[in-house]
């Protein structure tokens, strides 16, 4: 099994070709303009990778959205995708497995906000630490994109699975001086040297 994860990553305020081949229903629903970009970006991004990597584009691929709102490709179920977005940023994988991705900025003045989705004995363990609850919600949030359910699921009710490959890292994006982390979740173990990490400004290793 071709085990190779394709990221791409772009701005909206970076991108200026026009995205309007990739409206659908589901984006036309958006009233806020910063979010309907972002998706007509993700759409755009996983576009390309489909061209470079399968030889067809979305539309052949049949890419939709499910009950859960994530996403697939109706005519090749044995694809598949995960999108995420934060702050303009947009980042897509493809992957013959399965696979899910979270982007989160890491902000100590949110941390508290984000008490909801642990149960008392994680947050009693991560509560201190911006880095690790932001760590932490990040791979929760992969996790159940990886499951195809996205946040369906309670977020406390997710725990770390040792059965489960994933790993993060802390960068910079642009030039801003904002710190996000990056959390993948995979079916199997991913080296990380077969990754393009494009624009990706890396700054440590988080876990692996």
């Amino acid at each position: 099994m071709d085990r190779n994860i394709y990221i791409s990553v772009a701005h909206i305020d970076h991108f200026i070709h026009d995205l309007k081949e990739f409206e659908d229903d589901y984006t036309r629903k958006f009233s806020d303009k910063r979010r309907k970009k972002e998706s007509l970006l993700a759409r755009h991004l996983l576009n390309s990778l489909c061209l470079k990597t399968k030889s067809l584009d979305l539309f052949r691929l049949g890419f939709s959205k499910d009950e859960f709102g994530c996403p697939f490709f109706a005519n090749l179920r044995s694809l598949h995708c995960s999108i995420t977005h934060c702050n303009g940023w947009v980042i897509v994988a493809l992957s013959n497995q399965l696979i899910g991705i979270d982007l989160e900025m890491i902000c100590a003045e949110q941390k508290d906000d984000l008490r909801i989705a642990f149960n008392d004995n994680e947050w009693a363990t991560i509560k201190d630490d911006s880095l690790d609850v932001f760590k932490n919600f990040s791979f929760k949030e992969s996790y159940s994109k990886y499951l195809g359910k996205g946040f369906n699921i309670e977020p406390k009710d997710i725990s770390v699975n040792e059965n489960i490959f994933n790993l993060s890292h802390v960068f910079s994006l642009g030039f801003s001086e904002n710190k996000y982390i990056f959390t993948l979740v995979a079916e199997l173990e991913v080296i990380d040297e077969s990754i393009d990490w494009g624009e990706f400004n890396l700054d440590e290793r988080v876990f692996k």
